[in-house]
């Protein structure tokens, strides 16, 4: 912010059977590497989502694609 740059990255990661991200990694960073990616996965602990279910019980390690936009307002 204090640069006055913003920024964009896409977060590739497995949903575990509590819904918590895991194993992310970034496969996309809008511009490289001027840290927007490491912002990205060190929010990624803070998100959860509904893990798949099959036939009753969660599953865990579907993959999701998380888009983040860092913007100044």
């Amino acid at each position: 912010m204090r640069l006055g740059q913003e920024g964009a990255v896409t977060l590739e990661c497995a949903v575990n059977v509590q819904g918590a991200l895991e194993k992310c990694a970034v496969v996309k960073e809008i511009p490289a590497g001027r840290g927007f990616g490491a912002a990205a996965l060190s929010l990624a602990p803070k998100f959860s989502m509904k893990p798949v279910t099959r036939d009753g019980p969660y599953l865990g390690g579907a993959k999701v694609y998380v888009p983040m936009e860092f913007r100044i307002r």
